[in-house]
């Protein structure tokens, strides 16, 4: 058996049971960040890889892939409700590679850094036939949000509609990064929804996941870790990803189902705390859309003409067949 035949979900698994225990680790392996226990607060650690050629396409500017790179770290912290404290990259690169371009590089990840007020203090550099960048976030908070704390009888909320990013990457790779440059942008330069994921878990959200892998993928996650069911009931499809969809002949739900890196946050919460959620987010700058219902059961599915259609694994999974990817 080869990894290609398994996934990374379930080489996640292999580790997460061969994981030991501590007193002082709050969340360990398997969530979008881990948190330890530190003098009365809660530590939060995460990293994330970025591959040439398989988390972005080569010929971007280095600029856009520093900020990608900080902000798909800085987006595990936010599902986790965590406020950001520092930022650590390690990059292995060509020898070739021109000085310029590292310069540009070390730039974006800067810029995303002090958009969030997350400073870069350290990390290593190594030489590699392929540009590899894993970012390291740490951050802080009193209480976080995981992807185990859905129950039935919840509301499933969106920080913001879907489909956009992939909808961007799709241009990019198809010529019409011109004439669909605002959309690109969206893929190039996405934001972690930071502030709007420590509100989540000030006001009482129940459990959250950042929408990196494709909102189904990230989905189903949650509602295994959970156990229970997600009904899906409503898919706010970003307008541009709609228009360009329509323009080039394609569905705009599969963008917004089962493309990924749009960063918005899709969390859960008891239904009487709605309305403080909502003007909670309204302070922030966010306008939350309910989207579903967590009930008993497993699975994600979607409601359509009053019938319950079952959603199919097709978001983003490394190491995984062919068919299974983006």
């Amino acid at each position: 058996m080869r990894l290609r035949d398994i996934g990374e979900r379930k080489l996640i698994d292999i580790i997460r049971r061969a994981s030991w225990g501590h007193p002082r680790v709050e969340v360990g392996v398997g969530d979008d960040a881990a948190a330890v226990k530190n003098q009365g607060r809660l530590t939060v650690v995460t990293s994330d890889s970025l591959v040439e050629g398989v988390h972005f396409p080569s010929g971007i500017s280095p600029e856009d892939i520093g900020w990608r790179a900080a902000v798909a770290s800085l987006s595990d912290l936010a599902a986790m409700g965590a406020h950001p404290s520092a930022l650590l990259f390690c990059v292995l690169m060509p020898a070739s590679t021109e000085l310029e371009f590292f310069r540009k590089l070390f730039k974006g990840i800067q810029q995303a850094g002090r958009v969030f007020d997350a400073p870069v203090v350290g990390g290593d550099l190594a030489e590699h036939g392929t540009l590899c960048i894993s970012g390291f976030a740490v951050g802080y908070a009193d209480r976080v949000l995981t992807r185990s704390g859905a129950k039935p009888g919840e509301y499933i909320g969106l920080t913001g509609p879907v489909g956009a990013a992939s909808a961007g990457l799709h241009a990019l790779g198809h010529g019409e990064s011109g004439r669909w440059s605002k959309l690109v942008r969206t893929f190039l330069r996405p934001k972690a929804r930071v502030r709007e994921g420590e509100v989540l878990a000030r006001a009482g959200a129940s459990a959250a996941i950042d929408v990196s892998d494709g909102l189904v993928t990230d989905l189903r996650q949650l509602a295994r870790a959970s156990g229970v069911r997600i009904l899906l009931e409503r898919v706010p499809v970003h307008g541009l990803a709609r228009e360009y969809a329509e323009a080039v002949g394609k569905d705009p739900m599969d963008f917004a189902l089962f493309g990924g890196d749009d960063y918005e946050l899709v969390f859960t919460y008891p239904r009487k705390i709605e309305r403080k959620l909502e003007r909670a987010l309204r302070e922030v700058g966010c306008s939350m859309v309910r989207v579903g219902k967590i009930e008993k059961g497993k699975g994600v599915f979607l409601k359509v003409d009053d019938r319950l259609k079952p959603l199919p694994e097709l978001g983003y999974e490394h190491f995984k067949k062919r068919e299974n990817k983006r």
